[in-house]
């Protein structure tokens, strides 16, 4: 059993940060569980009364665990606070928002309990010593993905303005609740008729979007600016991954005979029992 209690699952956000004494970015340390980042950074900017563009990160961190990572603010007023389940405490500034390329990589700390036999465990750690293992991007990667519709990002990349909205506003994600799925099926089935998606927006990014194309009908590509640039980076993040599991799909098959095959949500994952001699390159 994993993350039964949030200190089962410790994460720690390791950034090279260019802190300086002063600057246009504040910079705090953001512990935090039972919170995901992004709904905590909205309860931070509604509650600071300071606009959701004011706030970067680099990551987002699950809200089953005990998270840290850093985050920047654009105000030079010391936003620190202890909430419910958070803190937040100033450690200096920066000339830039945090980003993703900030980020060394995070350090974790997993209690794994009720384990009957370690057994197979050890089997599968000699195995993978012997023969490797396939380094696919797992589900986890892919909440932001709407199995019928695709990728956010394909979608921009492909300047389908109205289908990228459509996939950020109401693609229901693997641990919305009914309430919500209902909610964002309902966006979709009357997607375009923006007074009445006004009444059914939640919370200022949608309503400001959903605002915008009251204004503005069809113009699609503006109210994509709308969404903040830490979304966006993310979302493109999980395409660049799915081109990763799709080339590494490709090469298995070509290398391995009858690979072992398990369904994901962007996928199959293919394993091997071992790889056939020769197997280490791929003819151009």
């Amino acid at each position: 059993m994993i993350k039964a209690a949030p200190e089962d699952f410790v994460v720690e956000e390791r950034a090279d940060l260019p802190l300086r004494k002063h600057g246009i970015y504040r910079v705090y340390l953001l512990k935090k569980s039972h919170w995901n980042t992004l709904d905590l950074v909205h309860h931070l900017s509604r509650s600071s009364g300071l606009p959701l563009s004011r706030f970067s990160y680099g990551g987002k961190k699950d809200r089953h665990g005990l998270t840290s990572q850093f985050i920047t603010i654009r105000k030079d007023a010391d936003f620190s606070a202890r909430g419910k389940n958070f803190s937040l405490e100033s450690r200096g500034f920066m000339d830039r928002p945090m980003g993703p390329d900030l980020i060394r990589g995070n350090a974790f700390a997993i209690t794994i309990r009720d384990l009957p036999d370690f057994g197979h465990l050890e089997a599968n750690v000699k195995e993978v010593k012997q023969t490797g293992f396939p380094n696919f991007f797992d589900d986890q990667r892919f909440r932001s993905l709407d199995p019928e519709r695709g990728f956010f990002a394909e979608k921009v990349l492909k300047r389908h303005w109205n289908g990228a909205l459509q996939v950020f506003l109401t693609s229901a994600g693997p641990n919305d609740t009914r309430a919500e799925r209902d909610r964002k099926a309902a966006l979709f089935k009357n997607w375009k008729d923006w007074p009445l998606l006004l009444t059914l927006a939640d919370g200022p990014l949608e309503k400001g979007i959903f605002s915008f194309l009251n204004d503005h009908p069809g113009d699609a590509g503006r109210a994509l600016h709308g969404i903040p640039e830490e979304e966006v980076s993310m979302r493109y993040a999980a395409y660049q991954s799915h081109l990763w599991n799709e080339l590494l799909r490709r090469l298995i098959k070509i290398k391995v005979h009858d690979p072992k095959e398990v369904p994901g949500r962007e996928g199959a994952y293919f394993f091997w029992d071992e790889i056939e001699a020769g197997a280490g390159s791929v003819a151009a």
